[in-house]
């Protein structure tokens, strides 16, 4: 298959898909962090962020790795239809009961133990968008459903009206000088009819069936994945939540919003991985290593052309940005080209993450995952309070790097397959 072939078929096709959702997740998130930063304040940026990045670890703590159990044993298609709505649903009842529980326990004890928080105003904000939380983590299951059916439209759709939705609120909300805390609510709305749109449109799959061999396999599997992404996802957000302790609030927005456009970089990278998932489960599973190689190496080279532009383009605007939003970031360029250095080198095989999980690699990449945390955070807190705010961009490029190599040499190990 050439390069320009790959489009024409349904990988290719999906990619578009999820290429079009990830855009608008990415310029909802753009205009989040521009319009916050520029009506509520450096400060308050750093406040969404930290909010955020807290609603996105304590998402993937109530999940139990069911989503990722759900894309994994859907994808394979050894079961029934029967047999894999029992499966979908008896997912779905899991994480509804778990994160209601775990959220409620949640927001008691940021009250009870508020010191735990880096700031009063965290305080205050968090508990807005955590109210949001076990209608996201239902929402993440539907869509780990789709993804393993590919149905790489419907994972579309989650991103454009999640991030759209958001925006929009946002927009709306500011508009009408609403608090940081009340525009929290949109979290809220958003995914809760979200929710709603996912159970009506996917009604006819529920089964109620349950057995304690799917139960047991729901969690088994999850649970194998579950510690993988969540310090996983400690990786991706962690870091903000570090630096606050260590930073001025505006540095803290600072951070947060070089971070932003940085990371943008993974984009691609992300869309590519949750498309090719389901395929390297299956090319496993039926022992066609060779084939799936061939797809890879043709992955690997549209992702380096299109991160290569995606690169030219972040030059040049983030340096526009700084000159329109000049109070609080005017002098940011230096360390926003510290920071992307050492990430477009891992954007370039960040796509394989999922590899271990799919090839059933569960050992290694805990322990993958589990190092480059200790590496993250133990660089954080050198580089941070030494360097101030220049040691935390810092830290995002050094660890991007050390991400780079690990990755690369666990994946070849493990599974024989290069990323590079």
């Amino acid at each position: 298959m050439k390069n320009r072939d790959i489009f024409k078929s349904k990988f290719g096709i999906d990619t578009l898909w999820l290429l079009l959702g990830q855009s608008t997740a990415m310029g909802a998130g753009l205009f989040l962090n521009l319009f916050i930063g520029f009506k509520y304040g450096t400060a308050s940026l750093g406040i969404f962020n930290q909010s955020l990045a807290y609603y996105l670890i304590l998402s993937t703590l109530f999940a139990l790795g069911l989503n990722n159990a759900l894309i994994k044993k859907i994808s394979e298609k050894s079961r029934t239809t029967i047999e894999e709505n029992k499966f979908f649903t008896t997912n779905v009842v899991i994480t509804i009961m778990v994160s209601s529980v775990l959220t409620s326990i949640s927001i008691v004890i940021i009250h009870i133990y508020p010191k735990i928080l880096a700031s009063e105003q965290l305080l205050i904000t968090l508990p807005f968008i955590l109210m949001a939380l076990p209608f996201f983590s239902i929402n993440k299951n539907f869509s780990s459903y789709y993804n393993g059916n590919r149905k790489q439209k419907s994972v579309a759709f989650q991103r454009i009206y999640r991030w759209g939705g958001l925006a929009i609120l946002f927009y709306i909300g500011g508009l009408y000088q609403y608090s940081l805390q009340n525009l929290m609510l949109s979290f809220l709305i958003v995914e809760g009819t979200l929710t709603l749109i996912n159970i009506l449109q996917n009604i006819e799959h529920f089964n109620f069936s349950f057995s304690a061999r799917l139960i047991r396999e729901s969690i088994s599997f999850g649970m194998g994945s579950y510690i993988s992404e969540i310090i996983s996802t400690f990786n991706s957000s962690i870091d903000i939540i570090l630096v606050a302790y260590f930073l001025t609030e505006q540095e803290v927005g600072q951070y947060s919003f070089i971070a932003f456009f940085v990371r943008t970089l993974y984009v691609f990278p992300g869309i590519l991985s949750q498309n090719i998932s389901p395929i390297i489960s299956s090319h496993w599973f039926r022992k066609t290593i060779e084939n799936l190689n061939i797809k890879l190496a043709k992955v690997r080279s549209i992702n380096l052309l299109v991160l290569t532009i995606q690169l030219i383009a972040l030059l040049v605007f983030y340096k526009l940005v700084i000159l329109y939003l000049k109070e609080g970031f005017e002098s940011t360029y230096v360390a926003f080209l510290i920071a992307i250095s050492g990430t477009f080198l891992f954007a370039q095989i960040s796509w394989g993450g999922s590899i271990l999980i799919m090839t059933e690699r569960l050992k290694a990449n805990y322990k993958r995952t589990l190092i480059v945390l200790l590496l993250n955070i133990t660089v954080y807190l050198i580089l941070t309070p030494i360097m101030g705010f220049m040691g935390s961009v810092t830290a995002i490029s050094v660890n991007a790097i050390l991400s780079f190599l690990l990755l690369k040499t666990f994946v070849y190990k493990k599974t024989g397959v290069r990323l590079i």
